[in-house]
């Protein structure tokens, strides 16, 4: 009867071995948890662009831009904190399957909407919720524009504000008033788009 020798792995190769699964692993998962902030970065573009989109639509029926939802803080924006069902009124479901809620709510008030009193001008925000994307003047997403909304009052907009950085925002409208001046109409504008 003849017997084979059978060799095992060493202590070190298997500690070699475990080292390297483990250096792996640990790229792996952090790649992993980077893509999942991108995509978080755009779906809330594309909730941006379909509040937008929504919000258009809902003013090309009315006439006015849809009403804010309740605000009990009295800052003029409602939040989805605040009410995450309501806080654009009448967009739901008619135009709009559902208002979104941000999957992972940053250090403030999440999607957030503002409108005149006349429904003439609105701004929709995701306030601090932007995890990897480095925003700018030029970003579709900035908060605000830099040539409407230039240096001081309206200083909020513009980097390195760090809500500027790391919020997105889009706008629309203008606030037209018969009879008014240019630059009270534009004045007027800025109140809500530079805000």
């Amino acid at each position: 009867m003849k017997f084979s020798k059978v060799r095992g792995f060493t202590i070190l190769e298997l500690v070699v071995t475990i080292s390297i699964i483990g250096i792996l692993s640990t790229i792996v998962l952090t790649n992993m948890a980077a893509a999942s902030k991108r995509g978080r970065d755009v779906e809330r573009q594309s909730d941006l662009r379909n509040l937008q989109n929504a919000v258009e639509s809902y003013k090309k029926k009315n006439g006015t831009y849809p009403d804010m939802g309740p605000n009990p803080n009295g800052d003029n924006w409602s939040t989805e904190v605040e009410s995450p069902n309501a806080y654009i009124v009448g967009l739901a479901p008619e135009f709009i399957d559902r208002l979104p809620t941000d999957k992972a709510l940053g250090t403030d008030n999440g999607y957030s909407y503002t409108v005149n009193a006349v429904g003439t001008v609105y701004k929709l925000i995701a306030w601090n919720t932007v995890e990897t994307d480095s925003l700018t003047d030029e970003h579709p997403f900035a908060v605000c524009d830099s040539v409407l909304c230039p240096a001081p009052p309206y200083n909020a907009c513009a980097a390195p504000n760090p809500r500027f950085l790391a919020s997105y925002g889009v706008w629309g409208g203008y606030a037209g008033v018969d009879g008014a001046s240019s630059s009270t109409v534009m004045a007027a504008t800025r109140g809500i788009i530079c805000r």
